[in-house]
Protein backbone atom coordinates (compact mmCIF):
# COMPACT_ATOMS: atom_id res chain seq x y z
CA UNK A 1 0.00 0.00 0.00
CA UNK A 2 1.25 3.50 -0.89
CA UNK A 3 0.05 6.58 1.00
CA UNK A 4 0.54 10.17 -0.10
CA UNK A 5 0.50 12.46 2.94
CA UNK A 6 -0.13 16.20 3.17
CA UNK A 7 -0.59 16.68 -0.55
CA UNK A 8 -3.00 19.60 -0.21
CA UNK A 9 -4.85 20.11 -3.46
CA UNK A 10 -2.43 17.99 -5.48
CA UNK A 11 -3.95 14.90 -7.08
CA UNK A 12 -2.65 11.43 -6.22
CA UNK A 13 0.56 10.53 -8.06
CA UNK A 14 -1.35 7.64 -9.63
CA UNK A 15 -4.51 5.61 -8.87
CA UNK A 16 -2.55 3.18 -6.69
CA UNK A 17 -1.89 5.90 -4.08
CA UNK A 18 -4.17 6.62 -1.13
CA UNK A 19 -4.26 10.27 -0.09
CA UNK A 20 -4.34 11.64 3.46
CA UNK A 21 -5.10 15.35 3.71
CA UNK A 22 -3.73 17.76 6.30
CA UNK A 23 -6.90 17.76 8.39
CA UNK A 24 -6.50 14.05 9.16
CA UNK A 25 -3.12 14.42 10.82
CA UNK A 26 -4.33 15.64 14.21
CA UNK A 27 -5.51 12.17 15.21
CA UNK A 28 -4.30 8.61 14.94
CA UNK A 29 -4.35 7.54 11.31
CA UNK A 30 -6.83 4.88 10.28
CA UNK A 31 -4.20 2.33 9.29
CA UNK A 32 -3.10 -0.79 11.13
CA UNK A 33 0.39 -1.03 12.56
CA UNK A 34 2.95 -2.17 9.98
CA UNK A 35 0.49 -1.97 7.07
CA UNK A 36 1.96 0.59 4.63
CA UNK A 37 4.81 -0.03 2.17
CA UNK A 38 5.55 3.57 1.23
CA UNK A 39 4.65 6.98 2.64
CA UNK A 40 5.34 9.98 0.47
CA UNK A 41 5.10 13.63 1.46
CA UNK A 42 6.09 16.37 -0.96
CA UNK A 43 6.66 19.78 0.62
CA UNK A 44 4.00 19.21 3.27
CA UNK A 45 6.12 19.00 6.40
CA UNK A 46 7.52 22.48 5.87
CA UNK A 47 4.15 23.97 6.79
CA UNK A 48 3.58 21.99 9.97
CA UNK A 49 4.99 23.20 13.28
CA UNK A 50 8.27 21.40 13.88
CA UNK A 51 7.22 19.98 17.26
CA UNK A 52 4.00 18.54 15.83
CA UNK A 53 5.90 16.85 13.01
CA UNK A 54 8.65 15.39 15.21
CA UNK A 55 6.57 14.43 18.26
CA UNK A 56 3.28 13.27 16.72
CA UNK A 57 3.22 12.93 12.94
CA UNK A 58 6.56 11.21 12.33
CA UNK A 59 6.00 8.56 15.04
CA UNK A 60 2.56 7.88 13.59
CA UNK A 61 4.00 7.43 10.12
CA UNK A 62 6.62 5.09 11.58
CA UNK A 63 3.89 3.08 13.32
CA UNK A 64 1.95 2.38 10.12
CA UNK A 65 4.97 1.60 7.94
CA UNK A 66 5.81 -2.06 7.48
CA UNK A 67 9.25 -3.20 8.56
CA UNK A 68 11.36 -2.41 5.51
CA UNK A 69 8.81 0.21 4.43
CA UNK A 70 10.01 3.56 3.13
CA UNK A 71 9.25 7.13 4.15
CA UNK A 72 10.01 9.45 1.24
CA UNK A 73 10.10 13.21 1.93
CA UNK A 74 10.59 16.26 -0.22
CA UNK A 75 11.16 19.75 1.17
CA UNK A 76 12.32 23.04 -0.28
CA UNK A 77 16.12 23.11 -0.41
CA UNK A 78 16.69 26.66 0.72
CA UNK A 79 20.44 26.41 0.28
CA UNK A 80 19.93 25.76 -3.44
CA UNK A 81 17.36 28.55 -3.71
CA UNK A 82 19.70 31.05 -2.03
CA UNK A 83 22.59 29.99 -4.27
CA UNK A 84 20.47 30.52 -7.38
CA UNK A 85 19.25 33.85 -6.07
CA UNK A 86 22.89 34.94 -5.79
CA UNK A 87 24.14 33.26 -9.01
CA UNK A 88 21.40 34.60 -11.24
CA UNK A 89 20.63 37.89 -9.48
CA UNK A 90 17.00 36.82 -9.43
CA UNK A 91 14.09 39.03 -8.58
CA UNK A 92 12.80 37.92 -5.17
CA UNK A 93 9.23 37.80 -6.53
CA UNK A 94 10.26 35.22 -9.17
CA UNK A 95 11.90 33.14 -6.47
CA UNK A 96 8.78 33.41 -4.31
CA UNK A 97 6.46 32.33 -7.12
CA UNK A 98 8.63 29.31 -7.93
CA UNK A 99 9.19 28.15 -4.38
CA UNK A 100 5.68 28.64 -3.05
CA UNK A 101 3.50 28.21 -6.14
CA UNK A 102 2.10 31.64 -5.38
CA UNK A 103 1.77 34.89 -7.16
CA UNK A 104 3.78 37.37 -5.16
CA UNK A 105 2.87 40.75 -6.50
CA UNK A 106 4.05 42.70 -3.48
CA UNK A 107 5.43 42.42 0.04
CA UNK A 108 1.92 42.13 1.54
CA UNK A 109 1.24 39.02 -0.56
CA UNK A 110 4.46 37.43 0.67
CA UNK A 111 3.61 38.14 4.31
CA UNK A 112 0.12 36.66 3.91
CA UNK A 113 1.49 33.16 3.19
CA UNK A 114 2.27 30.92 6.15
CA UNK A 115 6.01 30.87 6.65
CA UNK A 116 7.60 27.44 6.40
CA UNK A 117 9.80 25.47 8.73
CA UNK A 118 13.21 25.24 7.10
CA UNK A 119 15.01 21.91 6.92
CA UNK A 120 18.41 21.19 5.51
CA UNK A 121 19.93 17.82 4.69
CA UNK A 122 21.81 17.52 7.97
CA UNK A 123 18.92 18.31 10.30
CA UNK A 124 16.35 16.30 8.34
CA UNK A 125 18.65 13.26 8.37
CA UNK A 126 19.08 13.70 12.12
CA UNK A 127 15.31 13.95 12.66
CA UNK A 128 14.73 10.76 10.65
CA UNK A 129 17.55 8.96 12.45
CA UNK A 130 16.17 9.99 15.85
CA UNK A 131 12.79 8.60 14.75
CA UNK A 132 14.47 5.19 14.18
CA UNK A 133 14.67 5.36 10.36
CA UNK A 134 17.65 3.65 8.76
CA UNK A 135 19.34 3.80 5.36
CA UNK A 136 18.60 7.52 5.08
CA UNK A 137 19.60 8.82 1.67
CA UNK A 138 18.65 11.14 -1.17
CA UNK A 139 16.19 9.96 -3.80
CA UNK A 140 15.54 11.24 -7.32
CA UNK A 141 12.18 12.73 -8.28
CA UNK A 142 13.02 12.36 -11.97
CA UNK A 143 13.98 8.70 -11.57
CA UNK A 144 10.72 8.05 -9.71
CA UNK A 145 8.87 10.02 -12.42
CA UNK A 146 7.05 12.14 -9.84
CA UNK A 147 5.52 15.19 -11.47
CA UNK A 148 4.99 17.32 -8.42
CA UNK A 149 6.96 19.82 -6.35
CA UNK A 150 9.70 17.28 -5.60
CA UNK A 151 10.90 17.82 -9.19
CA UNK A 152 10.39 21.60 -9.20
CA UNK A 153 13.09 23.68 -10.89
CA UNK A 154 14.27 27.27 -10.79
CA UNK A 155 16.40 28.32 -13.76
CA UNK A 156 16.63 24.67 -14.78
CA UNK A 157 18.00 23.49 -11.42
CA UNK A 158 16.13 21.32 -8.95
CA UNK A 159 15.20 23.16 -5.76
CA UNK A 160 13.95 20.29 -3.61
CA UNK A 161 15.77 18.25 -1.00
CA UNK A 162 14.49 14.69 -1.39
CA UNK A 163 15.33 12.22 1.39
CA UNK A 164 14.04 8.79 2.29
CA UNK A 165 14.45 6.45 5.21
CA UNK A 166 13.57 2.82 5.83
CA UNK A 167 11.79 1.45 8.89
Amino acid sequence: MKVQMLCGVAPPLSPEWEVVEEANLKTKLDYKDNSVDLIYCSHGIGYIPHELFVEEILPEWYRILKPGGTLRLSVINYLKVIKQFKDFHLDIMKVWETVYNAEAKNAEAIQAVAQPVIYDETNLKLILSNAKFKEIKKWSATKEKYKDRSAKKLNGRLISLNLEGVK
